[in-house]
């Protein structure tokens, strides 16, 4: 498979769902690449010091639809709730992968928001 990475920048806000859906097309952007076989890994790591914060793969958090060539992955808000939105400034890198082929698809940065809590007095 010849794909051509992609740069996609994110929000993902404390406390909250958060979805990411890609969708594999041929050359021309006509068609669904068929993903038979494949597994993905998505990992989010902190901005200034690479360190991981948190992986999400095709046992946990990523659905593929081969047929559709799509790609979606969730974050329940337990999940974003328990990220550490200190830094707020991250990255993420998604690996599609199937028994010798392994390619980046999408990177970019992910901004962290935390949850504010608005008290009206």
């Amino acid at each position: 498979m010849n794909v051509t990475k992609q740069t996609y920048d994110v929000t993902i806000k404390q406390n909250r769902d958060w979805f990411l859906k890609l969708i594999f097309m041929d050359d021309k952007g006509r068609f669904p690449i068929d993903l038979t076989g494949y597994e993905a890994k998505i990992s989010f790591r902190n901005y200034e010091n690479d360190e991981l914060i948190k992986d999400l793969t095709t046992t946990d958090g990523v659905i593929i639809t081969p047929s559709k060539g799509m790609v979606l992955a969730h974050m329940t808000n337990e999940e974003t709730n328990a990220i550490d939105f200190l830094n707020n400034k991250g990255k993420y890198q998604l690996v599609m992968y199937k028994d010798d082929i392994n390619f980046e698809a999408v990177s970019g940065d992910v901004d962290f928001k935390e949850a504010i809590v608005e008290v009206n007095i």
